[in-house]
């Protein structure tokens, strides 16, 4: 018998498995776009905005509510970053990787186009169920080739029950310590995820085609008080 939310972990981490390998392509060759309250966006927002959606999509075809971050108003706007956008995405439509999931095929730009907008005009509430998504969290660090993550998560009736996050450039140094400079330049770092009332598994991914194999993480005790907690 399956667990509550079982699949939709699945599904999930096959997702962000398929956005980290995509904003991994492109980091290299990233195209900077303002908007309106200055905070960098790229293209890989957008394709791994795209291909989230269509992952999704695909298996909860019932699933109706996404918030993203961006619409496509400035992808109709610009040819060239349209073109390139949907380059991106139709290649990644394309990838072995994601265990299997299947995507929401678009067909033409205008299809990748709607697949986005769901999220960046999708709103989330205290009631009912919506999948919320940060394809590239943390831009600046992502262009500077540095630190950043690609999350998702499932809330239902205002609580969060699944939760993906992958970190494509961490690299642990030898004594296990994070830093900005440390970066797995082959593979894909490392991703968590979570699922209410059992527990949080941690993914190695040495390289772009290691399989999805979570490894259970241990449940610490919570501190008596925050400052006896160690970060």
């Amino acid at each position: 018998m399956s667990r509550p939310w079982e699949r939709e972990r699945h599904i999930a981490e096959a997702a962000v498995h398929l956005a980290a390998k995509l904003t991994k392509r492109v980091l290299s060759a990233v195209t900077q776009v303002s908007k309106q309250d200055a905070s960098p966006v790229t293209v890989a927002d957008f394709a791994a905005q795209a291909l989230i959606t269509s992952v999704l999509r695909a298996a909860f075809p019932h699933d109706g509510a996404f918030v993203g971050e961006e619409d496509a108003e400035v992808l109709r706007r610009d040819t060239g970053l349209r073109e390139r956008v949907y380059e991106l995405f139709a290649a990644a439509q394309a990838d072995e990787g994601g265990e299997g999931a299947q995507r929401q095929g678009a067909s033409s730009v205008e299809e990748m186009l709607d697949l986005i907008d769901l999220g960046g005009r999708g709103t989330g509430g205290s009631r009912g169920r919506f999948w919320v998504m940060d394809p590239v969290d943390g831009t600046a660090a992502f262009l500077r080739g540095e630190q950043y993550a690609v999350s998702l998560a499932l809330v239902e009736d205002g609580r969060e029950v699944v939760g993906v996050v992958a970190y494509p450039n961490l690299k642990l140094d030898d004594a296990g310590r994070i830093r900005e400079s440390s970066v797995d330049a082959r593979g894909l770092g490392i991703m968590l995820s979570a699922t209410k009332g059992q527990g949080a598994s941690i993914i190695s991914l040495p390289s772009p085609s290691s399989p999805l194999v979570p490894r259970p993480l241990a449940q610490l005790d919570a501190p008596a008080r925050l400052a006896d907690a160690h970060i």
